[in-house]
């Protein structure tokens, strides 16, 4: 009898051993045994800013809000974070953290719905990992007060610096699955907050046209960091649909993404476009990391 109950419980462990392996990490299982910097990532541009939102943008650089980009796969998201700069003297005074860009007066969120919106999703889906890429203006003590007295803290991820990072499969299973990697920090900043140019590097951001893309990276960048940003969005006055319709196509992203992987000798882990539904984004970063496309009927 007891080696009959041993046998059942035998079985039952390797059944939910194997099941564990098969479920997807952001979508994928074979992403699983890949750590973090291994693995390439669909990233937005001034995520927040977005025409179909509850909220009025002004000149948006990205068509859905996101919710709707972490439901269509967006795994990383660059986001401003300032002290309000509109009329409101109130919020001026209380030096108010808002999500917006540059100027508030073009549209703004408190950072504390912002962070709502991905506790939302982390809650409702366990195998996905998360990156928030903060341009920020306010100080790291100010922005350490708002996420660690909001629910998203608990999934928080804090890397060592030069240790290797964990695997997607790790991070999940540990529950600390959101990265913070942050352009502004100090000896006060926590170790979340991690400094984006001593984990990473990236190349500058200032095209206007697809003819003045190339591979050049921004002076301060160290390629022996484990991260390397791609910003591929063309920049303007406004962030016009058209053009980066073109700059997102199969042809050009994958192209532009071949020779810059080439030049620098690194794998691209975050691409970063705008309009991100227009385009072939997910294509190319499926195929970055390994993902088989599935064959049309």
């Amino acid at each position: 009898m007891r080696l009959v109950v041993f046998l059942q419980l035998l079985l039952l462990w390797v059944y939910f051993s194997a099941s564990a392996q098969l479920l997807p990490c952001n979508g994928h299982p074979e992403l699983c045994n890949l750590r973090y910097n291994e693995v390439s990532y669909p990233t937005t541009h001034n995520a927040f800013n977005a025409a179909r939102s509850k909220q009025r943008w002004t000149y948006p650089n990205q068509k859905y809000d996101l919710p709707r980009q972490l439901k269509d796969g967006i795994k990383a998201f660059m986001i401003d974070v300032h002290y309000y700069n509109g009329p409101n003297k109130k919020l001026r005074a209380q030096k108010t953290v808002m999500v917006f860009h540059s100027f508030a007066v073009l549209g703004y969120r408190p950072l504390d719905d912002i962070l709502d919106m991905f506790v939302a999703y982390l809650d409702a889906n366990p195998n996905e990992v998360v990156t928030f890429i903060c341009q920020c203006s306010v100080t790291p003590n100010d922005f350490a007060k708002i996420v660690e007295q909001h629910p998203i803290y608990r999934y928080v991820h804090a890397q060592p610096k030069n240790e290797p990072w964990p695997t997607l499969g790790h991070m999940v299973s540990s529950g600390k699955r959101f990265v913070f990697l942050i352009d502004r920090t100090d000896s006060s900043s926590k170790a979340w907050q991690h400094q984006q140019y001593d984990y990473g590097f990236e190349n500058p951001y200032s095209n206007q046209s697809l003819k003045r893309y190339n591979c050049n990276l921004k002076p301060q960048a160290d390629t022996t960091k484990a991260l390397y940003i791609f910003n591929h969005f063309l920049t303007g006055t406004f962030a016009r649909r058209c053009k980066n319709r073109k700059a997102n196509s199969y042809e050009v992203l994958m192209g532009r993404v071949k020779q810059c992987q080439a030049a620098v000798g690194k794998r691209i882990n975050f691409l970063t476009v705008d309009w991100y539904h227009s385009g072939h984004l997910f294509m190319v970063v499926d195929e970055l990391n390994g993902i088989k496309q599935p064959k049309k009927p």
